[in-house]
């Protein structure tokens, strides 16, 4: 049996996708996640980027799902590409630079941070925050606080 006939999607790892490749809708975050968005700036200035966001492409066109704030802070440090996951649901030819990865939880949570928990299933494969990691806009996150508090 082929991996095709296995899952509904093929995956891969893009190290440099980018940025002006993705929807529009992380171009002009929504007013009440800017604080949120500058947080995450100064974050991955100071820190690097920790988890790269999880990028879906269906009907041929490439969907950010959670992290469109860290595109939009990328985006903001003047980078031209991001790190990404990709879930290609067209299961057509990769793009350049594409990667490709087994269909392997455990080989595809290496590359994010213990605060990520990727699920992978036959027809979807998602990375979600860890419940015990969930960031607020309006809340003070641990993120910000060790940003606040490193010398």
């Amino acid at each position: 049996m082929s991996v095709r006939d296995r899952y509904n999607y093929n995956l891969y790892y893009a190290p440099a996708l980018p940025i002006d490749s993705l929807d529009r809708f992380h171009r002009d975050p929504e007013k009440e996640l800017l604080k949120f968005v500058k947080t995450i700036t100064a974050h991955i200035a100071k820190f690097g980027l920790q988890n790269p966001p999880c990028v879906q492409r269906r009907k041929g066109v490439l969907e950010v799902r959670p992290g469109k704030c860290r595109v939009s802070a990328m985006r903001a440090l003047g980078f031209d590409t991001i790190p990404a996951l990709i879930v290609d649901y067209d299961q057509s030819v990769p793009m350049a630079g594409w990667d490709p990865l087994p269909h392997d939880r455990d080989i595809v949570q290496t590359i994010f941070s213990g605060d990520c928990i990727v699920e992978m299933s036959r027809r979807f494969c998602t990375v979600k925050k860890n419940v015990d990691v969930v960031h607020r806009p309006d809340v003070e996150s641990a993120f910000a606080k060790e940003l606040r508090e490193a010398p």
